[in-house]
């Protein structure tokens, strides 16, 4: 692998990868989400913070960083399904959510 780009914006790291036996290339990009991750189940812990939330017609459901954003955008995520977004969180990242309540 070949280093390619390191954003200092939003702190990935770009990779270059190529497979000359099936003449493939690759651009990996990773990230650090411990800050992320931390500040989410802060969150989680915190009840009142869905309930006021709530009220004020704004519930912060999750937090996606970056990293795992590029993850999804390459595995066909749309972002444009709101539905399926939600879905993909409740099932496979559920330690991305602000909150312990699931949306229907």
């Amino acid at each position: 692998m070949r280093f390619l780009d390191k954003d200092p914006w939003t702190g990935l790291t770009s990779w270059f990868k190529y497979d000359p036996i099936t003449n493939e290339s690759t651009i990996y990009t990773e990230g650090d989400v411990e800050d992320s991750l931390e500040w989410t189940k802060a969150l989680q812990k915190d009840e009142s913070y869905s309930k006021k939330g709530m009220k004020k017609e704004f519930w912060h459901y999750a937090t996606i960083p970056n990293a795992i954003y590029h993850k999804l955008v390459a595995e066909g995520l749309d972002w444009n399904d709101t539905k399926a977004v939600m879905q993909k969180i409740d099932r496979d990242y559920p330690y991305l959510k602000a909150t312990t309540k699931k949306h229907v």
